[in-house]
């Protein structure tokens, strides 16, 4: 039983190894750091059935608040290991060098979970549509995004560590012109309440940017 703990053990830290060389390999870009916030609400309807809400502020590394968002979603258990959902999010874009930006977004998304022992794989992929309300003519911006999750399940702990990879897919252009990266962990307060922490890297390939992100969130379901 020691030598499979620390095998498992192994296995998480080599994810993360491989997460820190990614990361290293695009330091060298031109970057700057933001932060995020989020409240998550999530009530559950029935055993297949939940509706969420979730405020979020974005600030920039000057601690301003860069935009903000209302985000409300229905989920559902196609099968035990599938899940089908839709959202809506209502965006609002501070912006100092011209008028503040209110966009909506329209998602579906499809998730696949699969259990190995210890270790959860999630893969998830979401259709993404954008409309600016303050263009006389909507600007669509369609997006299919691909995330593939990892979450440990520690034994005897409240604390489970995850590291994801997120490509997203411009469909107008058809290409992969941003990625990604996160690591983090989740801490179960009690049966119904959690708090997150995470690290995200968000390359834009057709610009040589990258983003790094600190993002703290705060989990009721009920």
């Amino acid at each position: 039983m020691h030598k499979m703990y620390i095998k498992r053990e192994l296995l998480v830290i080599t994810f993360l190894l491989i997460f820190s060389l990614f990361t290293n390999h695009i330091m060298g870009q031109e970057n700057e750091w933001n932060s995020w916030a989020n409240i998550s609400l999530t009530k559950n309807i029935n055993k297949k059935l939940s509706l969420s809400f979730s405020p979020e502020v974005r600030l920039t590394e000057q601690y301003k608040v860069d935009e903000y968002f209302f985000e409300a979603g229905l989920d559902y258990k196609l099968l035990k290991f599938l899940n089908i959902g839709g959202s809506y999010r209502y965006i609002v874009n501070e912006r100092e060098t011209k008028s503040t930006e209110y966009l909506g977004r329209f998602a579906l998304d499809l998730t696949g979970e699969y259990n190995l022992k210890k270790l959860k794989f999630q893969l998830r992929t979401k259709y993404c549509q954008y409309n600016d309300f303050d263009s006389d003519k909507d600007s669509n911006d369609p997006y299919l995004r691909y995330r593939l999750k990892l979450k440990y399940n520690i034994s005897k702990s409240k604390i489970t560590p995850f590291v994801a990879m997120e490509l997203f897919h411009q469909l107008n252009d058809n290409e992969i012109n941003k990625t990604r990266a996160t690591i983090g962990m989740e801490y179960k307060i009690n049966k119904s309440q959690k708090i997150g922490a995470k690290y995200l890297v968000q390359n834009y390939l057709d610009e040589d940017y990258l983003k790094n992100i600190l993002s703290l969130e705060y989990k009721i379901t009920f």
